[in-house]
């Protein structure tokens, strides 16, 4: 105990960021007692599609906790598309608006990362892969025309087969993980199949139209599917990269390949939030993670993915 006393009395930083949360704690309750039991977040950054609902779902837990009804906006300019409206969330999922928020009788705080809100470091600590599939059950309800575009992929190309999927998150990603090389993923693929010989088809998601055509001659033997989606050429990531300004279709195409990835009968994936995702949409997903993130860019859902499979001895 002494030690911990001297160690925080040498860091002159720490009095001021516990005040600092305390204080956006006393601001958390006073929007809670003043916003008829509404607890609604403005999110506007530029993170990714995934990272953001990520965020959205420690807002849920934190609601969950605290019997509040959450009501989330994103503005990120990255996925807003002005002529469909300025909160992207709605394009993608169905949120109940109360009367409050309807009539503008809700104080809705703008943040730029979730941090700002002060959430109680629980909300973040406790989040598991189970939780957080709970969560987004219960909170993130797909448009129609999302849930559609799944239902007729999955019919077409996987109905009565059994599926792997592959995804190569490539581009910019080395910023947060090494990068794999197109070798290493054929390397692990065959052996999988060796493994796996009832397979019968493998859906491919990624951004980077060179891994697709490399894949695609590198697994001659088993067919492959995959969207006709946008991807980039370079290490210029889809998420921002302008793309004709069609902010709408970059974020439908992420969601859609995260749910069609969560319908496999396995993953192979590299480190993404994206692929991450389909763990959380189906949280008995088996998973071969072909690299991991650096231990700085290690958030969850990959750091409970990756722990997940350290104590089963999987990779």
């Amino acid at each position: 105990m002494l030690d911990r006393i001297r160690n925080v009395a040498r860091d002159p930083t720490v009095i001021p960021r516990y005040v600092a949360a305390k204080r956006k704690l006393l601001r958390l309750r006073y929007r809670e007692r003043h916003n008829q039991g509404i607890f609604s977040v403005n999110i506007d950054c530029r993170n990714g599609f995934f990272g953001q609902l990520t965020w959205c779902l420690y807002i849920f837990a934190y609601c969950d906790d605290r019997n509040l009804i959450p009501h989330v906006v994103l503005t990120g300019a990255h996925f807003v598309n002005p002529r469909i409206g300025p909160d992207w969330f709605q394009y993608f999922f169905e949120q109940h608006e109360s009367a409050y928020v309807r009539k503008h009788l809700v104080t809705t705080v703008g943040i730029r990362r979730v941090s700002d809100l002060g959430l109680p470091t629980r909300c973040f600590a406790q989040m598991s892969i189970e939780r957080a599939a709970r969560l987004a059950a219960k909170y993130l309800q797909l448009r129609p025309e999302i849930s559609d575009a799944v239902e007729a992929f999955a019919a077409e190309h996987f109905a009565g087969r059994v599926v792997v999927g592959l995804h190569y998150r490539g581009t910019d990603k080395t910023r947060e993980s090494p990068r794999v090389p197109y070798e290493e993923v054929r390397r692990v693929l065959h052996e999988y199949l060796e493994r796996h010989s009832d397979v019968e088809c493998l859906f491919v998601a990624t951004d980077e139209s060179p891994f697709l055509d490399y894949i695609r001659k590198a697994c001659a033997a088993v067919p492959i599917c995959c969207c006709d989606d946008l991807r980039s050429d370079s290490s210029l990531a889809i998420h921002r990269s302008a793309f004709a300004g069609d902010a709408y279709r970059k974020g439908r195409e992420a969601l859609v390949n995260a749910l069609l990835l969560s319908r496999c009968h396995g993953v192979i994936r590299t480190a993404s939030t994206l692929s991450a995702w389909a763990s959380i949409f189906n949280p008995q997903l088996p998973v071969t993670m072909l690299n991991q993130p650096y231990d700085k860019a290690l958030w969850f859902p990959d750091k409970a993915i990756v722990q997940r499979l350290r104590q089963h001895g999987a990779g």
